[in-house]
């Protein structure tokens, strides 16, 4: 496994860390800072501290700086919305509904399940999801001139049963 950065330059002297970090300016141009941090494996910081030519073992994260708070904006702003806040709740106080009325309300219907309407319950003799073993259950895709084709031939048979 490759070793990260830190790692390889604790035995370098100046000279040879100056030379590795050029490679690796040259390599970053050419490839991306992505393919920089997998082959020599500095932290983005330290990257960072390379790229701008700084000694990457002194490089530390960036400060975030903090805005300044300007107090004689800051007061005024809560005072008006403390009194907007106020003002809300007086008109939602007067504010009246429609009166609810229990004694005429109509029961609302019961919510339907989802899925098969189950029948009157009764369960045929010899049959599994509405399908008898003597059903033919055929499934495919044909042609519709050949479906009718077929309907027609078995209608015909029953007819000449019939007469028979």
């Amino acid at each position: 496994m490759a070793r990260k950065y830190s790692e390889r330059i604790e035995s370098m002297d100046a000279d040879s860390r100056e030379e590795f970090d050029t490679r690796i300016r040259e390599y970053h141009g050419a490839q991306g800072w992505q393919k920089t941090l997998a082959k020599f494996k500095p932290s983005p910081i330290q990257l960072r501290a390379i790229l701008a030519g700084k000694d990457a073992t002194k490089a530390k994260a960036k400060a975030k700086k903090k805005p300044k708070a300007k107090p004689e904006v800051a007061a005024p702003k809560a005072a008006k919305k403390k009194a907007k806040k106020a003002a809300k709740k007086k008109t939602a106080k007067k504010k009246r509904g429609r009166p609810k009325t229990t004694a005429s309300a109509a029961p609302k219907p019961a919510k339907k399940k989802p899925g098969r309407p189950k029948g009157s319950g009764k369960k045929k003799a010899g049959r599994k999801n509405g399908v008898a073993k003597a059903d033919l259950i055929i499934e495919g895709k044909i042609d519709a001139t050949q479906f009718m084709q077929m309907i027609l031939d078995h209608s015909e048979r029953m007819l000449k049963m019939a007469q028979a």
